[in-house]
């Protein structure tokens, strides 16, 4: 069988051989056309494709009258015989064919074609045959083809062909008709480039949203001055932009930052399923009152908690962070960056605080072995930079132990220390705390996570009632953080004169939830033996009698 096959190919070639020379010397002695213009029309596709001629039989003469068109004169008699155009009996119309893909390789012979006319260039009718659709100028496609060009008619492909050397195809104006027919063949592209006329921007809209926007561009007219690749290059006395410097400067009918709604469908469902649109992904136990105006902890936001000095900040989110670090069914594992009380201080706080009682000296070894146990179980990690260190390692460590230790709960302990380790040159006080906001921003964001910042005040502004604009930062604060909550300090006196100190929870800022409460009706009281606060709403009168809260 092997023996013979070189014989078989070489007797196929001598046919073919035989088979051109035969049309050819059809074409020389071929005087006057035997058929007329409507027995044409009313030949079946495979038969004008059988009995047409091919361009390169014309002789110089012959092929000088085809292309006198204003249309045709820019195309070489090369891309015709690229896109295997071949020439009708009687020499009056054109036969443009559609392949399609045989497996991995493009079917030899055309499966449709189109008539068009050589007198006025308009498509003449076809009995309906039916067939598979095909692309005119799939042949040109090689397997190894990741780029090709989109048109909307032969003559422009040809000359963008002519003009690029890429692979031009022309799709048809039905969109539908192309959606069930010849999507498929352009489905192993990784670019898409369509030139369309002017007026078929929407069109072009269309076909970007059945082939992918991910993978389309276009060619805006803008860069040919608004007119059709005709009228540019064959009617301008000077083209400025070449045709291969308008298919590099295509461009995406979406621009990579932006996304349509259709797109997003799986982000907001994944949002709303497993973060949580207001409940986030755990709520707090020892402060469950906060439940009701906060929802909970939610991934992707930033929080900032403030207050004067000596109020309690640090031991408060400590709390705050352990009562949802110790929920081990919701996976919060919590990175600790304190910078201003020693990590040795800090966990001997979250052991107070998670076995609710004082531990000191006293406290047998074996004893304080087994509190230290139950603290070790937990998810939590901590920073350890001693002496001195730049903010940009500080900003690497934490993503780095996001990425590695699925972190989902930051605490920066305090902020004002991790602002002066930026750098040096920056003197601004004011670029300094809008760099370092936005970077902790670009964190909650990008890694997912919810970032707890302990933010002093500022010290003109370090007693009595605080505010948003009492935070360090000020409006670059605010604005940054989706919520801000305040320790606030009010001193009174009894009856006796004595002076009593109480703390007061505040919600300055509740950007998803928007409840606020910015009176004193979530009150502290804190237990100096656990080293723990806890929350007391206190009722307004004024919702006992009935009335609207001021």
């Amino acid at each position: 069988l092997f023996s013979i096959l070189p014989i078989l190919r070489m007797k196929s070639k001598q046919l073919m051989i035989q088979y051109e020379i035969n049309l050819c010397l059809q074409f020389r002695n071929f005087k006057c056309s035997t058929l007329l213009f409507g027995d044409i029309a009313n030949c079946l596709p495979d038969e004008l494709w059988n009995d047409g001629l091919s361009v390169e039989m014309l002789s110089s003469k012959e092929w000088h009258k085809l292309t006198s068109a204003f249309t045709q004169k820019h195309i070489t008699r090369r891309s015709f015989q690229k896109y295997q155009v071949r020439i009708s009996k009687d020499k009056n119309a054109m036969i443009f064919p559609s392949f399609t893909h045989f497996g991995e390789e493009c079917y030899p012979v055309p499966v449709s074609v189109k008539l068009v006319s050589l007198t006025d260039f308009k498509e003449i009718p076809l009995p309906s045959v039916a067939s598979t659709r095909g692309l005119f100028g799939f042949n040109l496609i090689m397997s190894i083809s990741d780029v090709v060009v989109l048109a909307l008619s032969e003559w422009e492909a040809m000359f963008l062909f002519e003009k690029s050397g890429l692979p031009v195809v022309v799709l048809p104006k039905n969109c539908l008709q192309f959606e069930n027919e010849a999507l498929p063949l352009l489905t192993h592209f990784k670019k898409l480039i369509l030139w369309f006329p002017p007026d078929q921007l929407e069109l072009a809209k269309k076909y970007m949203q059945l082939l992918g926007l991910d993978r389309t561009f276009f060619v805006s007219s803008s860069l040919i001055k608004g007119l059709s690749i005709y009228d540019y290059y064959t009617r301008s006395s000077k083209s400025e932009v070449s045709v291969p410097q308008c298919l590099a400067q295509s461009m995406r009918m979406l621009h990579p930052c932006i996304s349509p709604i259709g797109d997003l469908r799986s982000t907001v469902f994944d949002y709303i399923y497993r973060q949580g649109v207001t409940k986030g992904i755990a709520q707090w136990n020892r402060f469950h009152i906060l439940n009701s105006y906060l929802g909970g902890l939610r991934l992707g936001e930033l929080t900032i908690v403030s207050g004067p000095t000596g109020c309690g900040k640090t031991t408060f989110i400590s709390l705050y962070s352990l009562d949802l670090c110790e929920q081990l069914d919701k996976q919060i594992n919590t990175l600790w960056c304190s910078f201003e009380v020693s990590t040795a201080r800090l966990v001997h706080v979250m052991m107070q605080q998670l076995n609710c009682r004082k531990i000191d000296e006293t406290i047998p070894e074996r004893e304080l072995e087994i509190m230290y146990n139950k603290l070790s179980l937990l998810p939590l990690y901590f920073t350890k930079f001693n002496g001195s260190f730049e903010f940009r390692e500080v900003v690497e460590a934490i993503e780095h132990h996001v990425e590695i230790y699925d972190i989902r709960h930051v605490v920066v302990d305090n902020l004002q220390f991790l602002a002066g380790a930026v750098d040096q040159m920056i003197s601004d006080r004011f670029t300094v705390q809008d760099r370092v906001f936005s970077e902790f921003r670009r964190i909650a964001t990008e890694r997912n996570v919810h970032l707890t910042l302990v933010v002093h005040p500022r010290k003109e502004l370090d007693s009595g009632q605080l505010s948003l604009n009492s935070l360090y930062g000020g409006v670059k604060a605010s604005q940054e953080a989706d919520n801000v909550y305040v320790l606030q300090v009010k001193r009174e006196f009894d009856a006796l004169g004595i002076p009593k100190i109480h703390r007061y929870f505040q919600i300055l800022k509740n950007r998803r939830m928007g409840e606020l409460e910015m009176s004193n009706r979530l009150e502290l009281k804190f237990n100096h033996d656990t080293v723990s606060h806890r929350i007391v709403r206190h009722v307004d009168p004024v919702f006992i009698k009935g009335k609207t809260a001021p």
